[in-house]
């Protein structure tokens, strides 16, 4: 088809007039203030595109650690949000419907997991070790994996060790990247851990050994702890890399500063020179060690080393004025807080929690501040719960069922899904205003709008344990308030007619409100000693008697 001069020209007009209309994105129009940003996919691409380069993922996987190593600022304020992630670890409790197995099994995993022969594969860590450095690592470093051994251990693999074995795919056709086998639907099949070199002088790595995501029942056997902004990720990005700039030179600068303060304290003054003088310079009035230099036009020249406290004398026709900058200024200050907010902020950090000072902000901004913090770090604690806390429990409670025969009866009963039913409590935040709080939750209980097992589980404690201990501590102080109570009414030198009451002895507490009132029989009747005879004097000492009554408990 062939077009006219006339309609060629309203063609391109058209043409340039939909090109330059406001209706459609002004991003997709590159200019002065869209740049043109290189090293994308034009057409679109996975997440996995951008670390295509396993040099390049790897040298960043390293450069992250040494950040941390060498930075006075990151590795702070990572274990800042490390620790109120992981806080004291997370609390399990086992939701089997039978009780009997849901103690057993708590049981059995806090043995397991308290100690470090059992837990760890190098008999060095524990649970709550794994928990920290699952959080740490994947942040630092992007990504990093355990698995739960045949030997019921745990091995932990740094990022560096998953690694590609094959090339760009596995002899049957499954692709790899960065050593992650997948399927047709990114489902990970297995992944291939080099082995771990000890001599730190070696960084080849030759052995390879592929560990299945899954065992033959389909239950996760391999934990991937990653941190992906998309779900087509494959591997991990560290958190530090959209700040990774502004970290190097926040500390560049902090450097540069330091050095500045260093130079403008040692000098404090300015030499001024009043008359003109030719030739080399004077060797009779020197500042201090001197050293021969050569200038630009091949001549010789003497330059003085000055150092602090010394005294100048600068000679004839020179004079000397003071040298005090203000280093840093006040300018400085607004941009290192502008850097370190940012640098807070890609953490999940308020600045004020990140750098432990409230100095900038009233009580109730950092309050607001903390709250809006809680948020995101809930959603790291339910990735922690979902990616690691819940893959490893099944595992290893699958694993205890193996070992013990009542737990393997158990399941036969039960089935899988019910037996390995859990619940990991997220570790809470201390209170800022106690009392508020405290009075919040009396007001929830005593309305009925929660029950008194959700609420412990709020503040993340066991509501049966509290309920125990309770009892089992108020059992003691009554027993052993009344047993000394008819001591003393008992004892000839006190028949004064005012018999001594056991909340005379030890006063319970009340709830808020309410009074308790004392009755003492006039003549009680006298009981027999708690705990078998023993040989003992028919009248023992108050202390014995308690003791007899804590022997009897035990």
């Amino acid at each position: 088809m062939s077009f006219s001069r006339a309609e060629n020209k309203t063609l391109n007009h058209a043409i340039a007039s939909f090109n330059t209309a406001y209706g459609d994105y002004k991003a997709t129009k590159k200019g002065r203030f869209n740049q043109r940003r290189a090293n994308i996919a034009p057409m679109g691409s996975s997440a996995d595109y951008h670390i295509r380069s396993e040099y390049q993922f790897y040298q960043l996987i390293e450069d992250c650690y040494d950040l941390e190593r060498n930075d006075s600022v990151v590795g702070m304020l990572l274990n800042r949000r490390v620790s109120n992630v992981v806080q004291d670890g997370f609390r399990l409790e086992a939701t089997t419907g039978d009780e009997g197995l849901n103690t057993a099994i708590k049981e059995r995993w806090l043995d397991w997991a308290n100690d470090p022969e059992q837990c760890d594969i190098s008999g060095e860590s524990c649970w709550h070790d794994f928990e920290v450095a699952n959080d740490w690592t994947h942040l630092l470093a992007g990504d990093c994996g355990t698995s739960v051994t045949e030997s019921g251990h745990l091995q932990f693999f740094e990022p560096y060790l998953i690694r590609n074995d094959h090339g760009d795919s596995s002899p049957d056709g499954r692709e790899i990247v960065l050593g992650v086998e997948l399927d047709e639907n990114r489902r990970r099949n297995q992944y291939y851990i080099a082995e771990d070199i000890l001599d730190p002088y070696k960084t080849t790595f030759n052995e390879f050994a592929p560990i299945q995501t899954r065992d033959e029942f389909g239950n996760r056997q391999f934990v991937h702890m990653y941190n992906n902004k998309r779900l087509s990720m494959t591997r991990g990005v560290s958190a530090f890399a959209p700040i990774f700039e502004l970290t190097g030179m926040l500390e560049d600068v902090n450097f540069a500063k330091l050095v500045q303060q260093q130079i403008v304290s040692c000098v404090a003054f300015l030499i001024n020179e009043t008359v003109e003088s030719s030739g080399l310079p004077s060797t009779t009035n020197q500042f201090g060690n001197q050293t021969t230099g050569t200038s630009a036009a091949g001549d010789t020249q003497l330059f003085d080393q000055v150092e602090p406290g010394m005294e100048v004398k600068p000679g004839p026709g020179k004079t000397v004025s003071g040298f005090s900058p203000n280093i840093p200024n006040a300018e400085y200050f607004q941009q290192y807080r502008l850097i370190l907010q940012l640098i807070c902020g890609n953490l999940d950090l308020p600045l004020s929690v990140g750098m432990m000072d409230s100095s900038e902000t009233n009580f109730h901004g950092f309050i607001g501040a903390a709250n809006e913090a809680k948020k995101l770090w809930r959603n790291s604690q339910r990735n922690l719960d979902k990616k690691v806390h819940r893959n490893i429990y099944i595992a290893k409670v699958l694993q205890f069922a193996q070992e013990d025969r009542a737990m393997a009866e158990a399941l036969t009963k039960y089935g899988i899904e019910k037996f390995t039913s859990h619940i990991w409590h997220k570790p809470v935040w201390q209170s800022v205003k106690p009392l508020d709080d405290t009075n919040d939750r009396l007001m929830r209980l005593r309305n009925a709008i929660i029950s008194p097992s959700r609420m412990h589980a709020e503040l993340n404690t066991d509501y049966e344990e509290h309920v125990s201990e309770t009892i089992r501590d108020n059992s003691f102080a009554i027993r052993a308030a009344k047993l000394e109570a008819i001591e003393i009414n008992t004892d000839p030198q006190f028949q004064d007619g005012q018999p001594v009451h056991w909340q005379q002895l030890y006063p319970m507490p009340t709830p808020d409100g309410m009074q308790s009132t004392t009755q003492v029989e006039t003549n009680p009747e006298p009981i027999e000693d708690a705990g078998e005879d023993d040989g003992a004097s028919d009248n023992p000492q108050p202390s014995n008697r308690i003791n007899a009554l804590l022997g009897s408990e035990n």
